[in-house]
Protein backbone atom coordinates (compact mmCIF):
# COMPACT_ATOMS: atom_id res chain seq x y z
CA UNK A 1 0.00 0.00 0.00
CA UNK A 2 1.04 3.28 -0.75
CA UNK A 3 2.03 6.24 2.13
CA UNK A 4 0.37 9.15 0.59
CA UNK A 5 1.82 11.33 3.61
CA UNK A 6 5.20 9.98 2.21
CA UNK A 7 4.04 11.76 -0.78
CA UNK A 8 2.25 14.63 0.73
CA UNK A 9 5.89 15.34 3.00
CA UNK A 10 7.83 14.66 -0.07
CA UNK A 11 6.25 17.46 -2.15
CA UNK A 12 6.36 19.88 0.57
CA UNK A 13 9.93 19.29 1.14
CA UNK A 14 11.03 19.40 -2.30
CA UNK A 15 9.75 22.74 -3.87
CA UNK A 16 11.49 23.30 -6.22
CA UNK A 17 11.30 19.67 -7.60
CA UNK A 18 8.15 18.64 -9.83
CA UNK A 19 8.96 14.74 -10.17
CA UNK A 20 7.19 13.71 -6.56
CA UNK A 21 4.03 15.73 -7.60
CA UNK A 22 3.72 14.78 -11.08
CA UNK A 23 4.57 10.89 -9.71
CA UNK A 24 1.77 11.14 -7.20
CA UNK A 25 -0.85 12.50 -9.96
CA UNK A 26 0.38 9.66 -11.83
CA UNK A 27 -0.39 7.47 -8.90
CA UNK A 28 -3.81 9.31 -8.24
CA UNK A 29 -5.29 8.74 -11.98
CA UNK A 30 -4.35 4.69 -11.86
CA UNK A 31 -6.58 4.90 -8.43
CA UNK A 32 -9.57 6.75 -9.91
CA UNK A 33 -9.06 10.13 -8.54
CA UNK A 34 -8.46 11.34 -12.26
CA UNK A 35 -9.66 14.76 -11.52
CA UNK A 36 -7.55 15.38 -8.95
CA UNK A 37 -4.67 14.07 -10.26
CA UNK A 38 -5.22 16.17 -13.64
CA UNK A 39 -5.51 19.40 -10.93
CA UNK A 40 -2.38 18.74 -9.33
CA UNK A 41 -0.88 18.13 -12.71
CA UNK A 42 -1.69 21.88 -13.30
CA UNK A 43 -0.46 23.35 -10.22
CA UNK A 44 2.82 21.90 -11.82
CA UNK A 45 2.29 22.86 -15.61
CA UNK A 46 5.00 25.68 -15.56
CA UNK A 47 7.21 25.24 -18.95
CA UNK A 48 10.44 26.61 -17.18
CA UNK A 49 10.36 23.98 -14.44
CA UNK A 50 11.86 20.93 -15.51
CA UNK A 51 10.63 17.51 -14.84
CA UNK A 52 12.58 15.27 -12.72
CA UNK A 53 12.07 11.60 -11.66
CA UNK A 54 13.75 11.07 -8.52
CA UNK A 55 14.76 7.37 -8.48
CA UNK A 56 15.05 6.95 -4.84
CA UNK A 57 11.55 8.55 -4.16
CA UNK A 58 10.41 5.91 -7.19
CA UNK A 59 11.80 2.88 -5.25
CA UNK A 60 10.73 4.14 -1.69
CA UNK A 61 7.05 4.39 -2.70
CA UNK A 62 6.51 1.36 -6.07
CA UNK A 63 9.24 -0.86 -5.22
CA UNK A 64 11.36 -0.39 -8.08
CA UNK A 65 13.21 1.97 -10.06
CA UNK A 66 12.90 3.34 -14.23
CA UNK A 67 16.39 2.72 -16.19
CA UNK A 68 16.54 5.47 -19.03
Amino acid sequence: MIDVKAFDDTIRDNPGDNGPALIKADWMEENGDCDEAEALRMGYADEEKPTTVDNEIVARWFGFTWVV
